[in-house]
């Protein structure tokens, strides 16, 4: 199958399009993007790895800003790019519908039907399709300060943790500090010695009793609603001042980081909630050894005019 043309000085194509100077030559090809685990040996191009496996638990949003302007800049210098992996349908398909969201301003459904429409056998895999709509609630930029983002890499982790691998570099990265809030809400504080652990900006939510799930995905459109969203137990972010815990093992205890009582657990692997919903991760927080509080947003005093 030959590369196919999706914008002026960009294609998308597979492996044996990139190993055949023939064809590299007839499509007027200088740059190349490899999405693959694999680097190909090039001299004549331009070249660009984006080392990932096609994989849904892979990390490919965090590739994007570097491969979108490498592409773009390419066009720019009327360098026709082509990206590819293997077969030309997963990873390479990603990328570059992740483009023409960025580049043109489309949403992943327009960009997906209008690559699809181009070239039908694209189906980047489930994992890649969750990436690109977050990418898009993001408004096509990666921003690390997103909750969205931090959910995402967190669920992430707890995929890979959950299958055997230790990533003590991304553990560390997603923990997070107890969430300010100007508005009114609840804090939760240890029982025991009334130590601020957490607010609500902190807590993940997830649906009643849906079987296998992860948490409530704002960039998905059947996001958790008030009438569905689970009630009954207490999961939250990892946080910074868990860091003295082993959180690089699969399981472990919570203990207060002021007066070390118990308060909660973490499974990476996840955990059954009391409603019927499988969490994963998993950092439950004990109810009966939290307190919760409501917060009382500051008001401005009244001003005293000097009539």
């Amino acid at each position: 199958m030959e590369p196919v043309t999706v914008l002026e000085h960009l294609c998308i194509g597979n492996l044996s399009n990139v190993c055949d100077a023939m064809c590299l030559k007839k499509h007027h090809i200088q740059s190349i993007m490899t999405v693959d685990v694999k680097p190909l040996s090039v001299e004549s191009c331009l070249y660009k790895q984006i080392p990932i496996l096609d994989l849904a638990n892979e990390d490919l949003i965090t590739h994007l800003e570097d491969a979108l302007k490498w592409i773009d800049q390419s066009r720019l210098n009327n360098k026709t790019a082509i990206v590819h992996c293997n077969a030309g349908q997963s990873r390479s398909a990603a990328v570059v519908i992740a483009y023409l969201m960025w580049k043109l301003r489309m949403g992943y459904e327009d960009s997906f039907r209008y690559l699809k429409k181009l070239k039908p056998d694209i189906m980047p895999n489930e994992g890649f399709v969750e990436q690109l709509k977050l990418f898009e609630f993001m408004d096509c930029q990666v921003d690390r300060k997103c909750k969205a983002y931090s959910r995402y890499q967190l669920e992430r982790i707890g995929q890979v943790m959950a299958n055997g691998h230790m990533i003590r570099e991304d553990v560390q990265t997603s923990l997070q500090d107890v969430a300010s809030t100007t508005e009114e809400g609840f804090s939760y504080k240890c029982k025991k010695c009334r130590k601020l652990l957490f607010t609500e900006g902190n807590l993940i939510s997830h649906d009643r009793g849906i079987g296998q799930s992860a948490f409530s995905k704002p960039w998905d459109k059947q996001v958790t609603t008030f009438e569905t969203e689970c009630k009954s137990s207490i999961f939250i972010e990892p946080m910074k001042w868990m860091e003295r815990l082993e959180l690089h093992e699969l399981t472990g205890k919570i203990n207060c980081v002021k007066c070390s009582a118990k308060i909660g657990s973490w499974s990476w692997a996840g955990e059954r909630c009391s409603c019927g919903t499988w969490v994963t991760p998993a950092f439950h927080m004990d109810s009966k050894k939290i307190d919760r509080a409501v917060i009382v947003a500051a008001r401005p005093s009244p001003s005293i005019s000097n009539s």
